[in-house]
């Protein structure tokens, strides 16, 4: 069935940036940026629409303050996140727009925001731009990388920031 866990994020997103592991990648003509994985819940959203088994344009997943972790077992939580999904194309390919929220349990109250179109598959990963945030991350710039794993009760985020 599709649920959040598809659509998100992104985490999707799909980060306790600082906290979070933290590991160093280089793209071609570009400095390095600093990326980190963390692991939001999947399970716990709401659809709107008329039969989550049978997908249509305008559907819309929905989730609030679930748990962000950096592990997938969650036992180092460190924020939640917020969000929604609207399936946008359903001929063709199954993609959805996605506009994620997550909010750190720092003593900052840092948040960072992405969003973008994400096909809603097991096999495709989601790419979202990363289009602001406050507290320590108030100038973030890079773009998330997520992946539905467990069957979309668990999504993986690699943010990387630049």
């Amino acid at each position: 069935t599709m649920n959040l866990a598809n659509t998100l994020l992104l985490l999707t997103a799909t980060c306790g940036v600082a906290m979070a592991k933290k590991e160093k990648t280089k793209k071609s003509g570009s400095k390095s940026d600093n990326c980190m994985t963390v692991y939001v819940d999947g399970l716990n959203d709401s659809f709107l629409g008329d039969d989550i088994n049978n997908n249509e344009v305008g559907d819309r997943y929905i989730w609030a303050k679930v748990k962000l972790a950096t592990d997938s077992y969650y036992n180092d939580v460190i924020g939640v996140s917020s969000g929604e999904c609207t399936v946008s194309q359903v001929d063709g390919g199954f993609y959805e727009y996605c506009k994620t929220q997550l909010i750190f349990d720092d003593h900052h109250k840092s948040t960072l925001t992405f969003e973008g179109v994400s096909p809603g598959t097991l096999e495709v990963p989601g790419l979202d731009t990363i289009t602001g945030g406050s507290g320590k991350y108030s100038k973030a710039r890079g773009y998330v990388n997520t992946i539905p794993i467990d069957n979309f009760a668990t999504f993986k985020s690699i943010i990387c920031m630049q």
